[in-house]
């Protein structure tokens, strides 16, 4: 089905817009989007979330640390 006209596949995002309707719902589901500081976004990357123990915040009043890649 990820398959442009050139028979070259693609996956990702792109494949699941195409392919998945429950991810089309999903994303135009508006209740599922909430707000992000721009800083904390940009700073955590693609690292996986994790929850991670007492050390002080790395963004002043928010609970948002990162360490280790995580």
């Amino acid at each position: 089905v990820c398959v442009n006209t050139k028979r070259k596949a693609y996956k990702g995002r792109r494949c699941a817009e195409k392919a998945n309707m429950e991810y089309l719902y999903m994303q135009a589901d508006m209740y599922n989007l909430y707000p992000a500081i721009g800083s904390v976004n940009d700073s955590r990357s693609n690292f996986n979330l994790a929850m991670l123990g007492d050390s002080e915040s790395d963004f002043g009043s928010s609970a948002m640390k990162i360490e280790n890649r995580k």
